[in-house]
């Protein structure tokens, strides 16, 4: 599946994570989690880093952790679409913040710039759906899909089949949100 001529490819974010050795893949997934828990999170959640134009492309989502009940948040990346919030989730079911929202779904929030959101959530079981979603963001964003998965807009077409290792591994989660009552 990992190749030179499939996705994602080597020198991309997913790759470590869909492709590399168990090593390479849990320092990827270290270097994220301290990031976020020192960086992005405390930052977003005292309304700086929305201050300076993340909120545009990043969100915090709230969770309740599957097993301890605690609350976790977590920055993601989201894009509109069709007046929705897409939430992609590169570690497919593996991630710890699309298990816990499968797991508690009512205790979700979500905080976009400065307002937070108790949205409705839809995850996108059809891998059909998906691949139309992952093609329609290769068409859309080729620099975020560059750097994401290796995706090349002049020497790749955006063919399905091409496509389809990354919309078979990732999960997709539609938001519909709604303001906080």
């Amino acid at each position: 599946m990992c190749n030179d001529s499939s996705l994602p490819r080597p020198g991309s974010t997913m790759y470590p994570i869909m492709c590399g050795s168990t090593r390479e893949r849990k320092r990827a997934i270290r270097k994220f989690k301290f990031w976020n828990k020192y960086f992005v999170v405390p930052l977003y959640r005292a309304n700086i880093l929305p201050l300076f134009g993340v909120g545009r492309i990043f969100l915090l989502l709230e969770t309740k952790g599957r097993k301890t009940g605690k609350r976790r948040f977590t920055p993601l990346e989201y894009r509109k679409y069709n007046g929705e919030y897409l939430l992609f989730s590169s570690r497919g079911e593996k991630s710890h913040w699309f298990q816990n929202l499968c797991a508690n779904p009512d205790a979700v929030r979500v905080k976009i710039v400065f307002r937070t959101f108790k949205p409705s959530i839809e995850i996108m079981k059809s891998v059909e759906d998906r691949l139309g979603i992952i093609t329609w963001y290769v068409e859309k964003y080729p620099r975020a899909t560059k750097f994401l998965f290796g995706y090349d807009t002049k020497r790749d077409s955006p063919d399905a089949e091409f496509l389809r290792p990354i919309a078979e591994f990732i999960r997709i989660v539609k938001l519909t949100l709604q303001p906080k009552k």
